[in-house]
């Protein structure tokens, strides 16, 4: 039996990917533009969510189905071969707003210094996001460990190591790196979770009983999003 998995909640509503999609198209490209605070809240006077979204549990607390991802939000774009530009802070808080008026209640982003100054901003000025998930990297010179504190003092709900980390983890056998990871996310008492842009990695960590409470695993490999892997991912 799987100890670690993802349990889903009561559906609370109808919610589609079309509705969502159709109801999002007010962000656009318009959003890289934006120059001022004001002009990046784009609820058009709402102030709750328009929409209800089905929920699940990762570990102790209660999130939208469907979570947001920020890799634009720092210019990361897997096999767009164009690279836009990394979005503007205002733009980043449009998008932040108008995610929660379609019913998504959290965002998955690294514990970056500029995140954190922004999410603390973001949040003072009537943010409608309610979640951070924090994603530890060990990118630009910060260590995992350092960024998985910075996540749990600074208003992160729960955290999941990036899949880069794990999966050169995995691929090493250095299982006792990530226990210590994930030991120290429960430490400060929040959800521990395991991300990884190989299906073989997750298996590999339930294999060794590895004490994650969710995982986070990408729908295929990037920049190739081989068919394959993509299957063995679904399956």
């Amino acid at each position: 039996m799987k100890k670690a998995t993802i349990s889903s909640r009561t559906q609370k509503s109808e919610y589609t990917r079309r509705k969502f999609i159709r109801n999002s198209t007010v962000l656009g490209a318009g959003l890289f533009g934006l120059n001022s605070f004001g002009k990046a809240f784009l609820n058009n006077g709402a102030t709750t969510a328009t929409f209800s979204m089905p929920t699940i549990r990762l570990g102790s607390f209660e999130v939208s189905r469907l979570i947001l991802g920020s890799n634009p939000f720092w210019g990361f774009w897997h096999g767009n071969p164009q690279k836009p530009k990394a979005y503007t802070k205002e733009g980043r808080f449009a998008v932040m707003d108008s995610a929660a008026l379609q019913g998504i209640t959290a965002i998955w982003v690294p514990a970056y210094k500029e995140w954190i100054s922004m999410w603390n901003e973001y949040k003072d000025h009537g943010g409608k996001l309610q979640t951070w998930i924090g994603q530890p990297d060990g990118y630009n010179g910060v260590t995992v460990e350092e960024q998985i504190t910075a996540c749990a003092k600074n208003g992160g709900e729960a955290i999941c190591i990036q899949g880069m980390n794990v999966d050169e983890a995995i691929e090493k056998k250095d299982f006792e790196k990530l226990k210590r990871w994930i030991g120290m996310i429960k430490d400060y008492g929040l959800p521990a979770g395991l991300a990884g842009h190989n299906p073989e990695s997750i298996l590999k960590a339930e294999d060794q009983t590895l004490p994650a409470e969710f995982y986070h695993l990408t729908l295929g490999v990037p920049d190739t999003f081989e068919s394959s892997a993509r299957d063995k991912t679904l399956k």
